[in-house]
């Protein structure tokens, strides 16, 4: 791992990763202090769903010691199931001293003292995929979720993958009316669906984290997540994103690295000032942007601090030079329903629609554009078809990485909008450009081909420019 952390960063990982009761009381200072002689442990594993692989789980069983593993979950009808168990032979297979599953079927078995036990004796305690709500529903406020929290509190690894996963952070989207799809967000941020379950546990401070992030096509969404964060008074709150066959490993001192098949995207809320309106599009600008795959070793709290976060990067990441001012754009308007207006900008992506696993299995090519609308990359029907959420959002990323002086802009079905000389898009009424600006970005690069079209992007800005509102690629960014 990366060296110690500085002392303020320091002060503020052990924020992020739960505070002291009382700063100032002198036993507190005597075990920070303590602590400062031990090498950081590792806390947190961020799995961001799909199949299971050896290698981001053996990290998290040997970090509980290779001692007692308890996975939770809340399987409604277990007779039904019969993988109930799966995860017990999994972790002792993974070596392991011993394993057990804790299901709940009702909050009533948040109390039983068997499942109380089981969490006491963990070493790690993982909560699997299923049904966040639903897992809410049955534990919060119970003894069970007291037993989870003591857990944390002494010392234990916790892992969550998909709806574990989003249990995580201080606030969680709980989806307890029912999910929301990245489109739907984007159209009504107060969607009644967009709902969030605040401090379930003490472990990652000012933190709001997404799964199946780039398959599912999830950057929009959790910008609606921060903006409504913001919107609530939270201060420069973060939203991390985690790919399936993904996970982000948290340390005790704030570091974290990343490892798997895709990447892991930050969005840091420093600078954004959003502007909600129940039935309308938001308005979400400023956004600063990381998208990080295997290899990069980060220090989570400077993302809120706005200083360099990147301790560690792959080989094939490199600087990049700021953008210039846009110029030159013709007058004409923007609709997301003409795939043909995908060849307006510098570039353009090829084979969007071809294959639901075009993304997966690197099969998106760049050609030239056509020049309309000149330092630009073009994705209409932005949300079209679930089935190439991850082809068109993937996509643009992946655009942006080899080319970080052009400004992507997505665009969805029924939205539209003007592009103006010298350099402005406006939205119109009732509609939504989605903006990611390379322009910004300090670092960028894209592995050598053979599958996951992933790519590294380090400080891009995304703007969700909301109805009416105008971007000015004049200025400088």
């Amino acid at each position: 791992m990366p060296s110690r952390p500085t002392a303020w960063i320091a002060l503020a990982a052990l924020c992020l990763l739960g505070c002291p009761a009382d700063p100032d009381d002198d036993a507190a200072d005597d075990d920070a202090g303590d602590d400062d002689d031990d090498p950081p442990a590792l806390r947190l594993m961020l799995h961001g769903g799909g199949a299971e692989d050896d290698d981001l789980y053996t990290p998290f069983v040997e970090a509980a010691g290779f001692g007692h593993i308890v996975t939770l979950g809340a399987v409604p009808d277990p007779d039904s199931y019969p993988d109930l168990l799966f995860w017990d032979g999994y972790f002792v297979g993974l070596g392991a001293a011993s394993a057990e599953t804790v299901n709940t079927e009702s909050s009533a078995d948040a109390g039983d003292p068997a499942a109380i036990a089981a969490l006491d004796a963990a070493d790690g305690v993982y909560i699997r995929g299923g049904d966040q709500s639903r897992y809410l529903e049955h534990w919060e406020g119970t003894a069970l979720h007291g037993a989870l929290v003591a857990a944390w509190d002494r010392g234990a690894v916790i892992g969550g993958s998909s709806a574990g996963c989003a249990l995580l952070g201080q606030r969680a989207y709980d989806a307890r009316v029912g999910g929301v799809a990245a489109w739907e967000a984007l159209l009504d941020p107060h969607d009644p669906t967009v709902t969030f379950t605040d401090d379930f546990l003490p472990a990652l401070h000012g933190v709001i984290t997404d799964t199946h992030f780039t398959e599912r096509g999830r950057l929009g969404r959790l910008a609606v997540f921060l903006a409504r964060w913001i919107d609530d008074g939270a201060s420069a709150p973060i939203g991390i994103g985690v790919d399936p066959r993904t996970a982000l490993f948290v340390w005790s001192d704030g570091t974290a690295e990343v490892r798997g098949r895709g990447s892991v995207t930050v969005l840091a809320a420093t600078h954004s000032e959003p502007a909600l309106v129940a039935g309308q599009p938001p308005h979400i600008p400023d956004l600063r942007m990381w998208q990080l795959p295997d290899g990069y070793q980060v220090m989570l709290p400077a993302f809120s601090a706005r200083v360099d976060a990147v301790q560690a990067r792959p080989a094939y990441v490199e600087s990049v030079p700021g953008g210039a001012p846009l110029a030159g754009f013709a007058a004409l308007p923007l609709d997301g329903d003409d795939l043909a207006q995908r060849a307006l900008g510098d570039w353009q992506i090829l084979a969007l629609d071809d294959s639901p696993y075009g993304w997966i299995d690197g099969e998106l090519t760049l050609a030239a554009g056509d020049g309309t609308l000149p330092g630009t990359l073009w994705v209409t029907a932005l949300y079209e078809d679930s089935d190439t959420f991850e082809n068109h959002l993937g996509g643009m990323v992946w655009a942006v990485a080899q080319h970080p002086d052009i400004v992507a802009v997505g665009l969805d079905i029924d939205l539209g909008g003007q592009a103006s000389a010298p350099a402005m898009l406006t939205a119109d009424a009732a509609s939504y450009l989605l903006i990611l600006d390379g322009r910004t970005a300090t670092h960028a690069g894209v592995p050598d081909p053979g599958g996951w079209q992933t790519a590294a992007l380090e400080g891009a800005t995304l703007h969700v420019l909301g109805p009416g509102r105008s971007w000015d690629g004049t200025v400088a960014p």
